[in-house]
């Protein structure tokens, strides 16, 4: 198993490891990020990370904590 899937085995296993996929599939893609406080940012989904995802857009780029996404939704 590579190293980087043995790290998502161990931090997010089960439901998690299904929506770090899904995210992947959308890397390139204009998403919107609605978080657990309500705000929602919206940008290009760059990258996808054991913890986090990163999202750009012309007021800059977020590093954003998958425990902080509600959902995640292509407009």
């Amino acid at each position: 198993m590579p190293e980087n899937s043995k790290a998502e085995a161990l931090l997010f296993g089960g439901e998690n490891r299904i929506f770090l996929g899904h995210l992947r599939e959308m890397i390139g893609s204009s998403i919107d990020v609605g978080l657990t406080s309500g705000i929602m940012i919206s940008g290009r989904l760059v990258s996808v990370f054991v913890d986090h995802i990163l999202v750009e857009n012309p007021q800059g780029r977020y590093h954003i904590r998958l425990t902080t996404i509600e959902y995640v939704r292509r407009p």
